[in-house]
């Protein structure tokens, strides 16, 4: 986690380091075209005007690179968490289409719930066991097809006579 953080830093680090190297060369032309000029303060503070816009301008491009490279990292965690997201959404939706359809095939008296075995993916339900007949088999499929959420039912049952 702390290296992540230090990933995510270290455009920021750069673009600071950038603009003091920037002011710092600036400072350096500055003592320099001064002690060249003499004593004429106003050429003095107008090339250090000139020096400091440059490193504004500097800074100014090193910042925007940075944001954007910040926006995009932010992106990419925007999305990689949506996927998740919707993978859990997924999941949980399943999950629930699984418990309606076994409660409407307990809920059929002719049905015998507890011999078939209901799961789910994607909205498709898969029902596996066994049926007392082919009426029965081709009834539970039925009834897994009523239920919300169900895209399609692969029926899986087998049909075994009682005695």
């Amino acid at each position: 986690m702390q290296i992540k953080q230090i990933n995510r830093l270290h455009p920021v680090f750069a673009a600071a380091t950038a603009c003091a190297l920037s002011l710092s060369l600036a400072a350096c032309d500055q003592k320099q075209s001064g002690a060249q000029t003499g004593s004429n303060p106003d050429n003095a503070a107008d090339q250090a005007v000139t020096k400091l816009e440059q490193a504004g301008d500097s800074m100014k491009k090193s910042a925007g690179k940075v944001a954007a490279a910040a926006e995009d990292k932010a992106n990419e965690a925007a999305d990689a968490i949506s996927k998740k997201t919707v993978s859990a959404g997924d999941a949980l939706g399943d999950a629930a289409v699984t418990a309606k359809v076994k409660s409407a095939l307990v809920a059929d008296r002719g049905i015998n719930a507890l011999e078939i075995e209901v799961s789910t993916t994607n909205g498709i339900v898969t029902l596996h066991g066994t049926a007392s007949s082919q009426a029965d088999s081709d009834e539970a499929a039925h009834i897994a097809s009523e239920v919300g959420g169900v895209k399609s039912v692969r029926n899986e049952l087998v049909v075994v006579a009682r005695s």
